[in-house]
């Protein structure tokens, strides 16, 4: 009876054990989706970090742990804090023109030079195994040429210094003796840029014509004081008497030479007068008067 009992105990047990479980909801699917993400972000997590502690170890940049773990959504690495800005920076230009020459083609090591409170500063390797002709010319005209001999050689002014180059896009060319400097294939561009806003322009800006002259002395004598005050008396007999509109000033570089006086009269340049120190005597010795149709006295 005792054995009997049991066994129909047990299959009622049975029976209601499937009827609740009959009854019972079906279990939520489990979001499988969310743990793949998960197990992904976890994953890409761990990359970053060991590519971030790599680049770190290469570099030779002691970086704390912690902050390589402080990283952004799966797959992008946040900046770290203190280290700049994120991507390329703007580097400041060399203070000197580099040019190679090889006595058939000019080429610029650097594209873009600083201009100096003395002008552009040019360095240049002579590969020709002979003397050439340096030209740089700027706004459709030649500026300046000077010799340079074979090899490496940083030429300068007779005053020495730099060249007044104004800023924007000019271009310098190498030529052997007898090549013609006017073929502006022949030159190679580059930039010049015044992050300092040095420059003071003295291209005239007449409304006619213009009247140079060349100050032509058998025995030039430097004019001692200012010249700016030198070049205001060297312009008094063609612009007469300046009056309350007009302006005199230095133009160019505050250290040029030569230096270069502009007039400025309703905001535009009429007239520039063109001094070079006197090496002998001191002062300043004028070599040209610069003057609009329309500045000149009546």
């Amino acid at each position: 009876m005792s054995g009997g009992n049991g066994t129909r105990l047990d299959l009622e047990l049975g029976r209601r054990l499937r009827e609740g479980l009959e009854r019972a909801p079906a279990p939520e699917p489990l979001p499988l989706d969310r743990v793949a993400r998960r197990a992904r972000t976890l994953r890409l997590r761990r990359h970053a970090v060991a590519a971030a502690v790599a680049l770190a170890v290469v570099a030779g940049v002691a970086v704390p742990l912690g902050t390589l773990l402080r990283l952004g959504p799966a797959g992008r690495v946040t900046g770290v804090p203190g280290a700049g800005p994120q991507g390329p920076t703007a580097t400041a230009p060399p203070s000197v023109l580099e040019v190679v020459c090889d006595g058939s083609s000019t080429t610029v090591v650097n594209a873009r030079v600083k201009l100096l409170p003395d002008g552009v500063h040019l360095r240049v390797d002579n590969r020709s195994g002979g003397p050439l002709s340096v030209s740089v010319r700027a706004g459709g005209r030649g500026l300046f040429g000077v010799r340079v001999p074979a090899g490496v050689s940083e030429p300068e002014p007779s005053q020495g210094g730099g060249w007044p180059v104004p800023p924007g896009v000019a271009s310098v060319g190498c030529f052997p003796r007898g090549q013609d400097q006017g073929d502006t294939s022949a030159y190679a561009a580059f930039e010049v840029v015044d992050p300092e806003g040095l420059w003071v322009p003295w291209d005239l800006q007449c409304r006619g014509t213009a009247v140079t002259a060349a100050i032509d002395q058998a025995e030039p004598q430097g004019v001692p004081g200012d010249p700016v005050e030198v070049a205001r008396e060297a312009l008094a007999p063609y612009v007469g008497k300046l009056g309350p509109a007009d302006t005199l000033e230095r133009a160019g570089l505050p250290e040029q030479v030569p230096v270069v006086v502009r007039l400025s009269r309703d905001g535009r340049t009429v007239a520039t007068v063109e001094l070079w120190p006197d090496e002998e005597g001191g002062g300043w010795v004028v070599s040209t008067v610069s003057v609009c149709e329309e500045a000149q006295a009546g």
